[in-house]
Formats: structure tokens, C-alpha cells, sequence
């Protein structure tokens, strides 16, 4: 205790107030002075630590911390100038200024080195041009990102389409192209999508298809024998394998003039129409468009509906096709039937022979006429020849001879045929050749 009595009031010395004689302007003058540098000095050091602490990215950190602590000991010796202008506490005052002078030193000298690394940092037009090429690669790469999540959806739609169209059925291909047009007039964003089909004769197209948002009418009952007159611009664009891009409406070139009318009154503001090309032939487009606003149409969605356009001609083909095929299935069912019924009507027997494969036809007819069933008696033409008497044989490939000869109109023989008992009988043959381009025959047809 007497030891710290006399370290803060010792008496052997005089204080520091009798050199500047109690003068009280110049007593106040130090003692205001060194007070309020000690409070800058104290309160540096805290903003320093506080800066440090919330920005654990800042260069440098001990440099901070120990510029704080010099600069701390420093205040501390201002507050002992105040304390020495009545106590002459020297031998504390000087230990305070000799741990200054340590603390300083090292300070300088952790300063040193790191003088060449603070000289590398970017300046600061270096750094807001960083953060530049930083926030324009960031944007560049969100804008990729972007792109490339918009492509996938794009593949994703794509195969979702094409897989439902692989093997619809002939009844559900309407429905599906329906469905495709709302699922892609959904991810464009758009206000309508629909498919005019081309008459036979070039002079008119009709809406075939059509999907509108909730809150708009369908106009495809407006939309029918519209003739080609009425956009002659935007028909001529797509006849040659043209994508018909309007942005707006409004905008179309002079030679579009009569589109443009057209076009408003069905009040649209932009549109797309992507020809249906077989064969290069325009059977009809596949169109998307907006009534709400203008619309730029970007090359990554142009390649989907090109896609799609391909899938929809492939898919209405394919329908033709299976209906053409129906329709023929049906007049030759119809036709056979009519055959058959013409072959129990005459109660004749009938042979069909190609003389090109040597395969011939026999009526049920005809084999129940010679005592056969149906499957006793092979459709060959040896067969037959076995079974002829063999007294007319001859005379029976004569007759045929003569017909393929020119000889004769008609084929007409009178022989007689083995039955299934054995006995022979007495038939009446007719028949006529059918020849091709070159005269050649290449079937006959007759009845006995």
C-alpha cells in the first residue's frame, strides 16, 4: 500500500503546475489539452476493435488491434500529464511512456512488411471495376442459367409431346393435338394457339384446332372457309417454308396491308405461324398469338414450335393415312362381300388363275360341284389338270392357247372332270384373260 501511495503521490519531487507557475490560463490550457486528446485516443481504439469485429474480411486485423493499443498508451500519457500537474508522479508517468515507446516500436515494425502487401491492394477504382466484370459474370451467367433451365423445359416438353403422339389412337389424335396446343401456348405464354388446315384446292383454309386462355372466346367457328385473298402476304411467306414472325401487328410492312386488316379484326397485337410442310407442299400452319400485348418471339421457343409443327404434320398425316386405309379396308371388305354374294348367286363355280405365280382360286362352288369339301381340294393348278379326262386335256390347253393367241375372244371348253368317287363329269368352261401395258396375260378368271 505505501508502495502504491508512493508511486502516485511521492514527495521528493515538485509538481509539474510549479513550472508553469499556477499560471491558471496556462495550467487549463494543458489540462484541457491532454484531456481531450486522451478521450480521442480512447475512443479510436474502441472504433477500431469495433470495425475489426464486423468486417472479419478487413486486410490486415493485428495491424488494427495494435495501432488500438499504441494509440490507447498514448491517451494514457496525456492522462498522466493531467495527473503530473499536481501529483509528481514521474517514475509512473515515464514506465507509461516506456511501455508507449515499446508498444510503438513493434507496432512500426509489424508495419513494416506489410507496407508492400497494402501497396498491392486494388485501388479503389481497381475494386469498383472488379465488382463491375464481378456483377456483369454474374449476370452473364445467371442469363445462361437461366437459358439453359429453359432449354431443359423445352427438351422436357418436347418428348412429353412426341411420347404421346408415338402410339395415339386414331380416335384420340384430335384430343392430343388439343392438349399439345394448350400445354405450348402455356409455356410461351400466350394468349391463344391453333392449326388452320388448307382446302384441296389451295383457295381457302379453315381453323381446325383451337386452345384460349380462360377469359377469351374461341373464334373457330369465325375462322372457316377464310379465303387466301385475305392475307395474301403472310399465305405467300408460308408456301415458301417461311416461320411468319409478328411482333406487332402493327408494325407489318406495307405489302402485308391487307393482312394487317384482317388480322385486327380477329384483334390480335402479335403472332407466329409455323408452316405444316410434307413433301413441299403447305397443307396448313400451326399459329400462336397474343390479344393482350406485343410479343417478341425468341429463337429458342421458334425451334420448339418448329418442332412441334413437324410433330403435328407427322401426327395429321398419319391420321390421313390411317383413315385412307380404314376407307379402303371397308370398300374391300365391301367388295368381297359383294363377290361372295355374287359367287352363291350364280351358283357357278369360280377359279381365279395368275399366270404369273401359277396360284389360281377355286370357289367353294366348284370344289362342292366335283364332290369336294373345301379343304379336300388345293388351290393348284395341277389339281385341276390331273382330275380332266385324259381324252380332252389336249384339247382343253388348246382351247387356253388359242385365248392367249389372240385366236379367240373369249376361252369356252366343254371336258369332262373327275369327281371325288371316281366318275367323271360333263362341264361347260368359260373364262376371259387380263393382260398388261405389253399384251402379256397375267390372269384369267372363268366359272364352269
Amino acid at each position: 500500500m505505501e508502495t502504491l501511495q508512493e508511486l502516485l503521490f511521492p514527495t521528493q519531487f515538485i509538481p509539474h503546475g510549479h513550472c508553469y507557475l499556477w499560471k491558471p490560463s496556462l495550467v487549463w490550457l494543458h489540462l484541457m489539452s491532454d484531456v481531450l486528446i486522451a478521450i480521442a485516443y480512447f475512443s479510436i481504439p474502441i472504433m477500431l476493435v469495433y470495425f475489426v469485429r464486423k468486417r472479419e474480411d478487413v486486410p490486415f486485423p493485428d495491424i488494427f488491434l495494435l495501432f488500438g493499443l499504441f494509440i490507447t498508451t498514448c491517451g494514457t500519457t496525456h492522462l498522466m500529464a493531467v495527473w503530473t500537474l499536481w501529483h509528481p508522479a514521474y517514475w509512473l508517468s515515464g514506465a507509461i511512456k516506456a511501455i508507449t515507446a515499446v508498444v510503438s516500436l513493434y507496432t512500426a515494425l509489424a508495419l513494416f512488411p506489410t507496407i508492400p502487401e497494402a501497396l498491392a491492394l486494388p485501388k479503389p477504382d481497381a475494386l469498383r471495376r472488379m465488382n463491375q466484370e464481378l456483377k456483369t459474370e454474374i449476370q452473364e451467367r445467371q442469363s445462361i442459367a437461366t437459358a439453359l433451365q429453359h432449354q431443359l423445359a423445352i427438351d422436357q416438353l418436347v418428348s412429353e409431346i412426341s411420347t404421346r403422339f408415338i402410339n395415339v389412337a386414331l380416335e384420340d389424335t384430335d384430343q392430343e393435338i388439343n392438349r399439345a396446343l394448350q400445354a405450348i401456348g402455356q409455356f410461351i405464354q400466350v394468349d391463344t394457339s391453333y392449326i388452320f388446315k388448307y382446302s384441296s384446292d389451295g383457295d381457302r383454309f379453315s381453323m381446325s384446332y383451337e386452345w384460349v386462355v380462360d377469359n377469351l372466346s374461341p373464334q373457330i367457328h369465325q375462322a372457316q372457309n377464310l379465303p387466301r385473298e385475305a392475307f395474301p402476304w403472310g399465305v405467300g411467306q408460308l408456301i415458301q417454308g417461311n416461320v411468319l414472325q409478328v411482333p406487332s401487328i402493327t408494325k407489318l410492312p406495307t405489302a402485308a396491308a391487307i393482312d394487317q386488316q384482317s388480322l385486327q379484326k380477329f384483334g390480335l397485337m402479335s403472332m407466329i405461324a409455323i408452316p405444316l410442310m410434307h413433301q413441299q407442299t403447305l397443307l396448313g400452319w400451326v399459329g400462336f398469338a397474343s390479344f393482350s400485348q406485343e410479343k417478341s418471339w425468341p429463337k429458342s421457343n421458334v425451334q420448339l414450335l418448329q418442332l412441334v409443327a413437324e410433330i403435328f404434320t407427322r401426327a395429321m398425316q398419319r391420321r390421313n393415312t390411317e383413315l385412307a386405309l380404314r376407307q379402303s379396308e371397308a370398300h374391300l371388305k365391301a367388295s368381297e362381300e359383294r363377290w361372295q354374294l355374287a359367287l352363291r348367286g350364280t351358283n357357278a363355280g369360280i377359279w381365279d388363275w395368275n399366270v404369273d405365280t401359277d396360284e389360281v382360286f377355286y370357289s367353294t362352288r366348284f370344289k362342292e360341284m366335283l364332290g369336294y369339301h373345301h379343304d379336300e381340294f388345293p388351290d393348284q393348278t395341277d389339281e385341276w389338270e390331273k382330275r380332266v379326262h385324259p381324252d380332252d386335256i389336249d384339247r382343253v390347253t388348246t382351247a387356253i392357247q388359242d385365248h392367249f393367241d389372240y385366236d379367240t375372244p373369249f376361252y369356252q371348253a366343254e371336258y369332262r372332270v373327275q369327281c371325288k368317287d371316281g366318275s367323271y363329269k360333263w362341264v361347260l368352261d368359260r373364262a376371259k384373260a387380263l393382260r398388261d401395258e405389253a399384251n402379256q396375260v397375267v390372269r384369267m378368271t372363268g366359272s364352269h
